[in-house]
């Protein structure tokens, strides 16, 4: 059965869009870091990796550091940027809902995803076009399963699929890195593509078990990292534009998801890669910061977001809560301002408006030259200094809130929480 019978998707090499760039530090043969962006079929496909739909063991309520918290802030500027630069994105996230232990097939995941878009709504994120669910995925995961089996590239030790990395290499990604437990496996770089009924991993219950493809004996589950591959191939094609994920993730997950694609598919997979870099903290503890711990703090989730705004995606970021006293302190300001702003008033000049295009111009090329949020809200605060119609700034107010995602001009409005099991138990288009 062949890549395309079993995934779905197109692809068209001569749409490019050279509108927007964003940095590649993974994949090894690209000479210059700073690549455009190419839309597969007129669009860009972007895949995300997402939300983890179980908690620690023993809690009833969803675990989510601020850490993670700022991938789904960053997925979400790339898009608005992306789409308020003139192109059609194809949004895609995964939820991983599949049990890998005893103490997760205890738990409710359809619960905690719908906790987890309650947090996506408090920061006023855009919900993906295709939110898709690992276990609603098990026949297409199978299909690519067997197809690397029939093309020579696993093996099986202890009832579980193993990937070969001896029998393929891409030319374009590193290999996933080496494991210090190399019993039985070909390569220390191997990784499992399918856990079977072994000793050396519990399975969760009997109701979290999915039938094994090919070799395995019995029932089992799927490895981490073969959802994405199935689920971005499946909703974005052969040929992906973005692939974003944390920068904790390429040396693992990543580069495991490059070698089984590639593998199936026989060709190049990803275009552009975008990682988001990993918290530091000030006092070393990267546990306990929620968003709940903001709020109990007297912050609010856009006091987090204007924070997280305040650096660059591909850069760590130190949080401290002087360190977020600061960026709320910046944000009150430029609310202060608008308020200003809309209670005054001033006929527009020529050379108001002469000073608005050229800032807007600088704001927006700041955000299209690898999302440099810093330097675009530099330039905001330039702009509101500037002797001009406060009606000017007002609306170039408004455009930074459509393009970046910061509440600033409209009231914001209390949402109810996404009904995630009327919207997301199957993958559904959501207008953007």
């Amino acid at each position: 059965m062949s890549a395309i019978s079993i995934l779905g998707g197109s692809f068209n090499p001569n749409e490019l869009s050279a509108a927007v760039t964003i940095k590649d530090n993974f994949n090894i043969t690209k000479e210059k870091r700073e690549e455009h962006i190419v839309a597969n079929s007129g669009v860009i496909n972007a895949y995300f990796c997402g939300f983890t739909a179980f908690s620690p063991e023993n809690s009833e309520a969803v675990y989510m550091p601020i850490e993670k918290l700022r991938l789904y802030v960053m997925y979400d500027l790339l898009v608005k940027v992306l789409r308020n630069s003139g192109h059609k994105v194809n949004h895609v996230m995964n939820i991983t809902d599949i049990a890998t232990s005893p103490w997760q097939g205890m738990q409710d995941s359809h619960l905690m995803e719908e906790e987890f878009f309650s947090l996506f709504s408090a920061l006023s994120l855009e919900a993906p076009d295709t939110v898709c669910r690992a276990s609603e995925h098990i026949p297409d995961m199978i299909a690519l399963l067997d197809g690397l089996t029939e093309k020579g590239y696993t093996y099986v030790y202890d009832n579980n699929l193993y990937f070969a990395t001896g029998k393929f290499r891409s030319e374009d990604t590193p290999l996933p890195i080496a494991v210090k437990d190399t019993s039985g496996k070909h390569n220390a770089e191997d990784f499992v593509l399918w856990f079977g009924n072994s000793q050396k991993y519990p399975n969760p219950p009997e109701d979290r078990l999915y039938p094994s493809p090919k070799g395995i004996k019995g029932k089992g589950f799927p490895g981490w990292h073969i959802e994405c591959s199935v689920m971005a191939l499946k909703y974005c094609g052969e040929y992906l534009s973005i692939h974003g994920g944390s920068s904790e993730h390429k040396s693992a997950h990543h580069a495991s998801e490059v070698l089984q694609s590639e593998a199936f598919i026989g060709h190049k997979w990803v275009d552009n890669w975008f990682h988001i870099a990993s918290l530091k903290f000030a006092d070393g503890k990267r546990e306990g910061v929620s968003l709940e711990r903001i709020t109990d703090n007297g912050y609010t989730a856009d006091d987090l977001k204007y924070f997280f705004l305040r650096g660059n995606y591909s850069q760590r970021l130190t949080f401290s809560w002087k360190n977020l006293r600061a960026a709320a302190e910046e944000y009150a300001e430029i609310k202060d301002d608008i308020a200003k702003w809309q209670a005054s008033s001033r006929p527009v000049t020529p050379n108001d408006l002469k000073i608005f295009s050229r800032k807007l111009e600088e704001f927006d090329s700041a955000l299209r030259n690898d999302l440099n949020t810093q330097k675009a809200l530099s330039i905001f605060k330039e702009l509101s200094k500037e002797n001009i119609s406060p009606e000017c700034k007002l609306i170039f107010a408004s455009h930074v809130e459509k393009t970046i995602g910061l509440n600033l001009v409209k009231e914001r409005k209390e949402e109810a929480p996404l009904n995630i099991m009327a919207h997301y138990l199957t993958p559904k288009k959501v207008k953007s």
